[in-house]
């Protein structure tokens, strides 16, 4: 919701939450809320917290793993995505896998996790570039950061 941090809104929102609460079986946690402010006083942002016992929340904010950012993504906001990648891979470089085995999993879950943050966001260049450049090096030789002269281009077979 976005309004005003007035505490006759943070007393009405309380009571619309608590009657929303009643109606329905989920109760609103305002423990685990957080509420986020532009443009007002510390005394005013403090009171509102106070009124609905909530925390102050911080931006950029993460939701369903995605950070929540107004500006376009950079290679350091995207490095949760390599990380992912990077630790899949790690655990499946100890299995013996044939080919047809690691091209599998490369199109059913590592394309997956680029898929679903490439449906919210744009990712930059240098991000897809290292992204493949992981996939790639899985693919011909099991680990993350072996490249070695491929046989086929990847584009072919991916």
């Amino acid at each position: 919701m976005i309004s005003s941090a007035s505490e006759n809104f943070a007393s009405t929102m309380k009571k619309v939450l608590n009657e929303f609460a009643a109606m329905s079986s989920p109760n609103v946690n305002y423990s685990k809320s957080e509420a986020f402010f532009s443009n007002t006083t510390m005394q005013a942002r403090k009171q509102f917290c106070d009124i609905l016992g909530m925390n102050e929340g911080k931006l950029p904010v993460k939701y369903l793993g995605i950070p929540l950012i107004s500006t376009r993504l950079t290679f350091l906001d995207c490095n949760v995505v390599i990380d992912k990648i990077k630790a899949k891979i790690h655990g499946w470089s100890s299995k013996i896998l044939c080919y047809g085995g690691r091209l599998q999993l490369i199109n059913s879950v590592l394309m997956s996790v680029q898929l679903y943050w490439s449906s919210i966001f744009l990712l930059p260049k240098n991000v897809i570039k290292t992204i493949e450049s992981l996939l790639s090096a899985f693919l011909w030789t099991r680990t993350e950061n072996k490249h070695t002269g491929t046989k086929v281009k990847c584009a072919d077979v991916c």
